[in-house]
């Protein structure tokens, strides 16, 4: 029997026992959320875009995300390419990997520590490869369908090879310390206007470089 602020169930021995509703944790929990093993889940997204006439466009946009979740960590990877091409001239190739591992402190599932270890390349920004990687702590601040916010702020090194030197005397990399942050929000607040299944998100990151 169900009220507003508990639960009153028989036990095997026949026994009525009352639990307040605010002792309940998760209801039918799955397997990790009990600590055995990892829950898997992730994305792939594709797009190709073809247009002719007057001018000919060519656009491949492809991007995928994957986390492996326990109670104690949780492993992450994601990454996006955009190749582009105008009247058979190419004016967009950048591309991009991130890859983490989060540990979670022990009974508090919302603060996190971690390390991450990123390479992104953009043809024509002149970056041939950017690699960046270092330590940071995180936090989530809400974690429902309605709102999930999670930040993080950690410090970095970076190290960037150019395409093309960058001053006269022929410099084609670059190494510097730096400062790191990273914010996600999520909402399907809005898929009952759009269709089940529809989210809005923030997914945002950023370099502060120590050097300038």
């Amino acid at each position: 029997t169900v009220t507003e602020d508990s639960l009153v169930v028989t036990n095997e021995a026949m026994d009525q026992v009352k639990i307040s509703i605010e002792d309940f944790n998760k209801v039918n929990p799955d397997p990790w959320e009990l600590g055995d093993g990892y829950n898997f889940f992730g994305d792939v997204k594709a797009a190709l875009l073809l247009e002719g006439g007057n001018s000919d466009n060519e656009e491949l946009d492809f991007s995928y995300a994957m986390t492996w979740r326990s109670l104690k960590d949780r492993y992450s990877s994601k990454g996006w390419w955009e190749f582009d091409e105008a009247n058979d001239l190419r004016n967009k190739n950048k591309w991009r990997s991130v890859n983490k591992y989060d540990r979670f402190r022990e009974g508090d599932p919302d603060n996190y520590y971690g390390a991450l270890i990123a390479v992104e390349g953009d043809e024509f920004a002149n970056i041939e490869v950017r690699t960046y990687m270092g330590p940071y702590i995180g936090r989530t601040f809400f974690d429902s369908p309605i709102l999930e916010l999670e930040g993080e702020v950690g410090l970095v090194y970076v190290y960037e090879a150019y395409e093309i030197p960058i001053d006269e005397e022929g410099t084609d990399d670059y190494d510097y310390p730096g400062g790191n942050w990273g914010l996600r929000i999520t909402s399907d607040l809005v898929s009952g206007y759009l269709g089940d299944g529809s989210t809005l998100y923030i997914d945002h990151d950023g370099i502060a470089n120590f050097d300038d």
